[in-house]
């Protein structure tokens, strides 16, 4: 196992024939490489099979494979959106669309005022005035996550009643 975007050295020297080989081949992701030890740096994650062939001066040859398995250690990226300033008790559309990652985020988390929802996109209605903070928590397949806030300001929007009375 390695890492993602992490270099691999892969050395065939427990090759063996009974006159001696002149030629490693090795086929990784499509592409060859020539040589008993050679280095390939794994840019996606995932489990890569990695095939070498040995040839002898005789042209006789032998091949056999591995599997490289790269791990995903690249962070997403979270995008909670702008700030912004709502009137109370208006529904408000939270959208982290904008988030990235490198192989695709799995799960959104938002939290505002202490409850959970789950979604890239999602709805919420302040009942109250006041400024809200509200997080946003994207994950990755591989567990990697990132965190991003808006600041959410709720006006008050609602008149007051007069009350008069006459004695």
């Amino acid at each position: 196992e390695i890492n993602i975007g992490g270099t691999a050295v892969l050395n065939a020297s427990g090759s063996s024939d009974n006159v001696g080989i002149v030629d490693f081949t090795w086929t990784i992701e499509g592409s060859e490489l020539s040589g008993e030890e050679i280095s390939h740096t794994f840019e996606d994650p995932g489990t890569h099979m990695v095939k070498l062939n040995v040839t002898d001066e005789a042209g006789n040859y032998g091949t056999t494979s591995m599997e490289v398995t790269v791990e995903d250690t690249t962070d997403p990226t979270a995008d909670a959106g702008e700030d912004r300033t709502v009137d109370e008790d208006t529904v408000v559309t939270f959208d982290a669309s904008a988030s990235s990652d490198n192989v695709g985020i799995v799960n959104y988390t938002w939290t505002i005022e202490g409850t959970e929802y789950d979604g890239e996109v999602i709805e919420h209605t302040f009942a109250e005035p006041g400024v809200y903070t509200v997080e946003l928590n994207v994950t990755d397949e591989a567990g990697n996550y990132d965190t991003d806030t808006v600041e959410v300001t709720v006006e008050d929007v609602t008149a007051p009643e007069g009350s008069a009375s006459a004695s």
